[in-house]
């Protein structure tokens, strides 16, 4: 089942306690040994991510092992009945705090995507905000605040941001994943 168009209808899901204890404890021992490249500092994919006349999209990453994106591909195949037949980017992401919003959506990429909260500050400025357009800019519709074993998850055409620029917000980290899927028969 893939989410309706956020234009005509902004459907997003999240759940707490997506992890057993046991999952989520081994990916919380994980992160603390991985080092996050500031390769994406500069990352740049569409002509949309232009902030102050520069088109990037800031963030640190670390790639996740192959079992962490089969874990997070199967809970996606059951939680929506769907085959997921590519996993194109799951990325632990350190996440700073930013000074301007970093909207964008990732419809060329994927078909969902999703966020797993892993370690920062229970906080609702701490999480990720959801927009649509409004003329040239973007209007927050609905945020979704941080909690650690949060699991978030949308379609790709909804524009988001992390919520970096608020004052509350504290560097966190959580896993980026973004799939590609086919319906089941």
């Amino acid at each position: 089942m893939q989410l309706e168009n956020p234009q005509k209808k902004f459907d997003l899901l999240y759940k707490d306690n997506f992890l057993s204890d046991e999952e989520f404890k081994k990916i919380q021992n994980n992160i603390s040994n991985l080092n996050y490249s500031a390769g994406g500092v500069a990352f740049v994919r569409n002509k949309d991510r232009e902030i102050n006349n520069q088109k990037k999209h800031v963030w640190f990453s670390s790639e996740a092992e192959d079992s962490v994106k089969e874990m997070f591909a199967n809970k996606i195949n059951n939680l929506f009945n769907v085959e997921v037949v590519d996993v194109p980017y799951c990325h632990f992401m350190l996440v700073t705090k930013k000074t301007f919003v970093e909207a964008h959506d990732d419809r060329d990429f994927c078909d969902m995507q999703s966020l797993f909260y892993i370690q920062g500050n229970s906080n609702i400025h701490c999480g990720t905000g959801f927009y649509v357009k409004d003329g040239e800019s973007h209007r927050l519709n609905t945020h979704i605040g941080f909690e650690p074993n949060r699991f978030v998850v949308w379609d790709s055409k909804i524009i988001h941001a992390p919520l970096s620029f608020t004052d509350d917000f504290t560097t966190r980290i959580a896993l980026a994943t973004q799939y590609k899927f086919k319906k089941k028969d």
